[in-house]
């Protein structure tokens, strides 16, 4: 497949976007990072839930809630701001992933993709999202179709050798 045409670019996609679903492990790291961080930071301090009952957090000592700070998640909320701004090297981490994920799939010109999980702020970086990891990854992966497809139909020649062998591709090659 390295042979054809945007070949490498294609077999990374999944099968469902016509790729071979081979996917390169260091494109996934930033996707699996952000959404561990997502996951596991509210779950370390003490917050109150909605009656108002403090749950403990898996390892609540004081320097772990100055770091994510007090009532960040309390009452259901979740604001990882103040995370970042502690400066501590997972979230900063968390936030240099987080942004190099937003700038892969957003529009030329700008920042940050107008929808999907990506299109969230750091602050509140998989709030409400379940499976975050498998929605980023989703999301990228389109974004990484519609490049491929853009860069065919750019092609000065609609019936380039390369535009026939990409467009050839279904189901049952």
């Amino acid at each position: 497949i390295d042979a054809v045409p945007l070949g490498p670019e294609r077999k990374q996609l999944p099968m469902r976007l016509g790729g071979l679903g081979l996917r390169a492990r260091v494109q996934l790291r930033n996707a699996a990072y952000a959404s561990t961080v997502a996951k596991v930071i509210p779950l370390l301090a003490p917050s109150l839930n909605n009656a108002g009952q403090t749950v403990p957090g898996y390892y609540a000592t004081p320097h772990i809630t100055q770091l994510i700070g007090a009532g960040s998640f309390d009452n259901g909320s979740y604001n990882l701001g103040p995370f970042l701004a502690s400066g501590c090297a997972v979230a900063k981490g968390a936030y240099a992933a987080w942004a190099e994920l937003q700038a892969r799939v957003a529009p030329t010109g700008s920042l940050t993709p107008a929808s999907g999980p990506l299109a969230q702020p750091f602050s509140s970086m998989g709030a409400g999202i379940q499976k975050l990891q498998h929605a980023i990854t989703a999301q990228t992966e389109e974004s990484e179709h519609k490049c491929l497809n853009d860069r065919i139909e750019a092609m000065p020649r609609p019936r380039s050798r390369e535009a026939i062998v990409y467009r050839a591709v279904d189901e049952y090659s």
